[in-house]
């Protein structure tokens, strides 16, 4: 659950180095329009007014090293 409706743009751009590479390479304005149409895409999806669960993809990764 979120209080904020820009969190994926938020976990996009401080949870990983390539999110916040691409996000930050933008304008400061084109920066606003991506955080604003992200926030406008949740209320769409998930209604007007949060707390919001949006599903967020994640890969789990295990590896061992072999004997």
């Amino acid at each position: 659950m979120t209080e904020f409706a820009d969190a994926p743009y938020r976990f996009f751009r401080e949870g990983t180095v390539r999110g916040r590479a691409l996000i930050e390479a933008q304008s400061a304005a084109d920066q606003a329009q991506i955080r604003d149409a992200v926030e406008q895409a949740v209320k769409s999806a998930h209604g007007p007014e949060g707390p919001w669960r949006i599903p967020l993809p994640s890969i789990v990764v295990v590896a061992r090293k072999p004997a």
